[in-house]
């Protein structure tokens, strides 16, 4: 009993953490005065979930995926990491980016602004609210096999 009571607060533990990763990967931030630093790689892609802030936690907390798409759309999906089972969580909506700045919206995504601190070719950190997450670019099949 003890056991079952361990493994349900782990749950709870973890969807608090993913629905708090989620939300503030995403929420409102300041506009800064370096607006004039230029984005010189593409973010439209594919990207996979590295880090929160400089703790490597996706063994723990499972794995993130999201997808600019070229035509402004915006996927995300969230994967349980407990079990064999593994929930799977997918948002939808739009994205647009104006320097350094993302604003991503739609059903079941709130209106949320982040900011790009990093972008290259195979790496990705936005920050929101002085939260750091870190991403990597993978290849679009990879978030494609959660959306069939």
């Amino acid at each position: 009993m003890c056991n079952q009571l361990v493994d349900v607060m782990k749950k709870c533990l973890y969807q608090f953490m993913v629905a708090l990763i989620a939300i503030s990967s995403f929420a409102l931030v300041s506009c800064s005065d370096d607006d004039d630093e230029v984005i010189s790689s593409d973010i439209v892609g594919t990207w996979k979930w590295d880090s929160f802030n400089t703790d490597e936690t996706e063994t723990f907390f499972g794995e993130q995926y999201i997808q600019f798409g070229s035509d402004g759309q915006y996927i995300e999906v969230d994967i349980d990491g407990f079990g064999s089972e593994g929930e799977v969580d997918i948002k939808r909506g739009q994205w647009r980016q104006s320097g350094n700045t993302i604003i991503v919206s739609g059903k079941g995504v709130p209106t949320t602004t982040t900011e790009i601190t990093e972008l290259t070719d195979t790496d990705l950190t936005l920050v929101t609210l002085g939260i750091h997450m870190s991403y990597k670019r993978v290849a679009d099949s990879k978030i494609e096999e959660y959306l069939k």
